[in-house]
């Protein structure tokens, strides 16, 4: 069955991952995960180096059988399997899908979870995936187009603190508002040059003119 995916935000705050393999791509996708989860735990035979500067509990098994890895496994939100052995990989697998819980086989398209590069500055966050079809083509785009975001992220804070004084707006004024905003060249211009207050005083001025229509 072909793949397909939808893009969400999930929030993993208070959310356990385990991570299966010591190399790279474990280390890429731990590295990701560190700061936004309550607990990672990484298990495997060996650990490449970069595994020193991460905050994360290490765990170094003798044998992986079924009976060890379900109580690794058993709280755990999202299973991320990057190990090298392809019979460990399938074990993971199948015991992830009786369990009920969500994995990502690192370099395999069908997995239920596919991790997209992601772009993240001042609070705009944006992810490009190509559904596992060529990650490095993921890469790309997503550094085009975050050259392309950083005036919003450089503008978002201002918008948030314009936001604040539209709350006694009705839905549809505040709609209207915002769409003269982010059509205002003055706006940009500002913001494409770092003044922000500058910014956000042109933004005022716009909630000062809809006031008097009211």
């Amino acid at each position: 069955m072909k793949a397909k995916f939808i893009p969400v935000m999930l929030n993993t705050s208070g959310r356990e991952v385990v991570v299966f393999g010591g190399g790279k791509e474990a280390f890429r996708k731990a590295k990701l995960l560190v700061g936004n989860c309550e607990k990672i735990t990484v298990v495997s035979t060996y650990f490449i180096p970069e595994f020193s500067k991460l905050d994360i509990r290490k765990i170094k098994p003798d044998i992986m059988n079924e009976e060890d890895i379900k109580p690794l496994i058993n709280k755990s939100s999202i299973v991320i399997i990057a190990a090298d052995d392809s019979g460990l990989r399938q074990k993971l697998k199948e015991i992830c899908v009786e369990a009920g819980i969500l994995y990502n086989e690192v370099d395999e398209i069908n997995s239920p979870i596919v991790f997209p590069a992601i772009y993240e500055d001042s609070g705009v966050t944006i992810s490009v995936s190509t559904s596992g079809k060529s990650p490095a083509f993921s890469k790309f785009l997503r550094d085009a187009l975050g050259n392309m975001a950083k005036p919003y992220a450089i503008a978002l804070p201002v918008i948030e603190e314009l936001r604040k004084q539209v709350r006694p707006f009705s839905y549809h004024e505040k709609v209207e508002y915002f769409q003269k905003l982010f059509h205002t060249d003055r706006f940009w211009e500002s913001i494409k040059e770092e003044k922000t207050k500058e910014a956000y005083a042109i933004g005022c001025e716009l909630i000062e003119a809809e006031k008097l229509k009211k």
